[in-house]
């Protein structure tokens, strides 16, 4: 309680501060350039600061059990360069799950068993102005702790991405929901920052509802945002209202401005489609996105309404990790943010069957990130390449690139896998084409019954009466089509029942996603 008082109270020194102060394009230029430079110190520096003045800590304990010393890894760092230390330093066993970074599972390293939980984890660098929670795409959410330098810092990258895509004038607004999310709060500072203020914040949670903690940082930041005309009051608007926030945007086209509008890449899905059953024109109209993969299915339904997507890869624990490309080879390609990030990949066997992909791992690199991680496996993986591409993050350095962003969360029942990337074209193409609805109308769930795993093929009533035998068929089918290992999984599926219809909206998480695939964890 003292810790989130003291974190109260510098939030509300330090705020009038942060608001008055925005940063110019060149000044944002010159900050990423200069990190860029430093990087290397910068991990050394945080590792000398941060894991082993603290023996007792998580990661200390990590680099004792391998029997690195911080002299072992400024060699490596001078012999191997950033990325092939971090490579070393996996392949030693210097790596966190995401189990564990959640607390889900302990970490073991051979003879080395630590009982971990989220805080273990938060970065004793940071001077927390604030504490909120992740959006629990996976999990019920993480606390994090917020350090507005951290977030002066991003706001450089936002001031370039709206250079990269011309969002200069645009008219600002976003569908995020409110405190503790951390998405919206962030956002509506780092806008305010570089002299973009949002004018509407649509919230999905409904503000008068939150905790009094969460309430009064929001009272406090709409008090003093609003005197700046910086972060307007929220607006409770469901998920199921997208024609709301649809219809906000097409009325600043019709008044001849340029909406640029944040939130989920389904969120966005939901907006295009309520512009389209409407008739509404929202052509020309800037949908930036994050947090959840950008699929070919989504992207699809915002080009049919004549909107811009403009992907961003971010994860709550350490904020923004990727922007969008000016000139990208697929619909989620972004440039990886190296100034403030390490990732290395990692072979990692994800199915029985011996199916394996790329893995991702990330280290933080700034002393105001506010999770600590050295290789953390995030549980994601994509298509890694360093390539020049001539786009305005290629100019400052920029140049590793990242698309096809997917998840390795499968679905297991009766012995058998599916992973995610194999289930999202069923969900948001196949179906979708054959029974109607949007990427966003189907949901496939795992949870527990009696016991036993089930998965629910949920269906949003909005697609109307359907023939859910041809529907279960279908996706049988199709899935069985992939590969004949992919049969025999169906086969056990059929005969144990695995799959069943479930008449209801998808599950929208804490941060107002819909994930194609959710697993529910008992």
């Amino acid at each position: 309680m003292l810790d989130r008082l003291a974190a109260g109270a510098r939030f509300a020194w330090r705020l009038p501060g942060f608001l008055a102060r925005p940063i110019d394009r060149a000044s944002a230029r010159a900050m990423v350039r200069a990190q860029l430079e430093r990087r290397s110190h910068a991990f050394l520096r945080v590792l000398e600061r941060a894991v082993f003045a603290r023996p007792a800590s998580v990661h200390a304990r990590l680099f004792a059990h391998a029997g690195i010393a911080l002299a072992d890894v400024r060699g490596l760092v001078a012999r191997d360069g950033l990325e092939g230390a971090l490579a070393a330093l996996h392949d030693a066993g210097v790596y966190t799950s995401l189990d564990e970074v959640k607390g889900r599972r302990p970490l073991r390293r051979g003879s080395l068993e630590i009982a971990t939980t989220p805080r273990d984890f938060d970065n004793p660098l940071v001077a927390a102005a604030y504490e909120a929670r992740s959006g629990g795409s996976r999990s019920a959410g993480t606390r994090v702790l917020i350090d507005l330098e951290l977030l002066a810092y991003e706001a450089a990258h936002q001031s370039l991405f709206a250079g990269a895509f011309g969002l200069d004038g645009c008219v600002a607004a976003q569908w995020r929901p409110v405190p503790p999310g951390i998405a919206g709060v962030n956002n509506a500072l780092r806008s305010a920052r570089i002299g973009q203020p949002l004018v509407r914040w649509f919230s999905q949670t409904e503000p008068a509802r939150v905790r009094s903690a969460d309430a009064m940082l929001l009272r406090y930041l709409v008090l003093v945002g609003g005197r700046r005309a910086a972060v307007p009051a929220p607006q409770h608007v469901p998920v199921e209202d997208a024609a709301t926030v649809a219809r906000w945007v097409a009325e600043v086209r019709a008044r001849g401005g340029r909406p640029l509008l944040d939130s989920t890449a389904s969120g966005l899905v939901r907006v295009a489609t309520a512009a389209r059953a409407a008739g509404l024109d929202v052509a020309g109209a800037m949908l930036r996105s994050g947090g959840e993969p950008f699929t070919p299915a989504r992207a699809a339904a915002v080009r049919a309404v004549g909107a811009v997507a403009l992907p961003r890869y971010s994860m709550a624990e350490v904020g923004v990790m990727g922007v969008g490309c000016a000139r990208p080879r697929a619909v989620d390609e972004v440039h990886l943010l190296t100034d403030k990030l390490a990732f290395v990949q990692r072979e990692r066997r994800v199915a029985a069957d011996g199916r394996a992909v790329r893995a991702l791992s990330v280290t933080t690199l700034l002393a105001a990130s506010p999770k600590l991680l050295i290789n953390a496996e995030i549980d994601d993986y994509g298509v890694l390449d360093r390539h020049r591409c001539g786009c305005t993050w290629d100019g400052l350095g920029l140049t590793t690139h990242l698309h096809t962003i997917r998840s390795v969360e499968k679905l297991t029942s009766e012995g058998m896998s599916f992973l995610g990337v194999e289930l999202i074209q069923l969900v948001e193409e196949v179906l979708p084409a054959r029974f109607g609805g949007d990427a966003t109308a189907y949901q496939l769930v795992e949870r527990e019954q009696d016991g036993l795993t089930v998965v629910d093929l949920r269906v949003d009533p909005a697609v109307g009466a359907l023939d859910e035998a041809a529907l279960v068929a279908d996706a049988l089918a199709h899935l069985a089509a992939i590969s004949a290992a992919h049969r025999m999984m169906v086969e056990a599926w059929r005969q144990a029942g695995t799959l069943r219809v479930v008449r209801a909206a998808p599950i929208v998480t804490a941060a107002a996603k819909v994930l194609p695939l959710h697993v529910l964890r008992p």
